[in-house]
């Protein structure tokens, strides 16, 4: 259905800032087979990325939003699991910067996740350059690397499917936004099947969806790939494509 997506995920250089974790996978995370849902991994890049930031003290001036999402999912996490997770600064840009992401499981997960984040200015919400602060601390680590913000996945086109999908009040933030890993529970319900298998994935997050909208899922799924598109009333929300490896 669907090309190779040919995800490139940087190698950490070496340098610089290197932050890392454990976290177990708990009851919580994981499908009724014991694989880690990808709405949790998600959660888990975000929460691990913001645990960085805080201890670096180095971006709290500052607001970020993903732009985008690209995973290799060599092979899923199960319940009980304890993961080793290290992020570092793997490019920048003007207004945003991408970290790797490596996770490793004592059962033998195997992760690979590169994830570029948008520099707000808390007042106004609009991208913003990034700090001195933010150069100095993380710069090092990216030795130089620059990184772009286009989108790379294209719009559906031809037979899909199109659903109406309900929003339930525990998908927001505190922003009134969905809340970047609650795409992933869309991923999760249409193509659980391609997820049981190593694989790729993809999801860009462009307009996003506020608290009170509609969202209308467009999608094309088979055994071997999967498209979807969050459609908001006015603009494309998000995207997302995964492909079996």
């Amino acid at each position: 259905m669907s090309s190779a997506l040919n995800i490139s995920i940087a190698t950490f250089s070496g340098r610089g800032r290197l932050y890392s974790s454990d976290r177990k996978v708990r009851l919580g995370d994981v499908d009724s087979t014991g694989r880690l849902r990808i709405d949790s991994l998600l959660r888990y890049a975000q929460d691990f990325s913001t645990d960085d930031t805080d201890d670096s003290q180095a971006a709290n001036s500052t607001g970020w939003v993903v732009r985008s999402v690209q995973i290799m999912a060599t092979k899923p996490a199960q319940l009980g699991e304890i993961l080793s997770m290290k992020t570092a600064c793997t490019g920048l840009g003007k207004r945003w910067a991408e970290r790797r992401i490596e996770i490793r499981g004592d059962m033998g997960a195997n992760y690979d996740l590169a994830v570029l984040w948008i520099c707000l200015d808390l007042e106004t919400r609009r991208p913003t350059p990034l700090s001195r602060d933010f150069v100095e601390a993380y710069s090092e680590a990216s030795q130089g690397r620059a990184v772009s913000a286009r989108r790379v996945l294209e719009e559906l086109e031809g037979s899909t499917q199109q659903t109406d999908w309900p929003l339930r009040r525990s998908d927001f933030d505190v922003y009134g936004h969905i809340n970047n890993a609650a795409y992933g529970a869309v991923i999760e319900e249409l193509a659980h099947e391609v997820l049981d298998h190593p694989c790729e994935i993809v999801v860009e997050y462009l307009s996003g969806l506020s608290e009170g909208s509609s969202l209308v899922i467009k999608s094309r799924v088979d055994d071997v790939s999967a498209q979807i598109t969050y459609l908001a009333p006015d603009s494309i929300a998000a995207m997302a494509q995964l492909n079996k490896i």
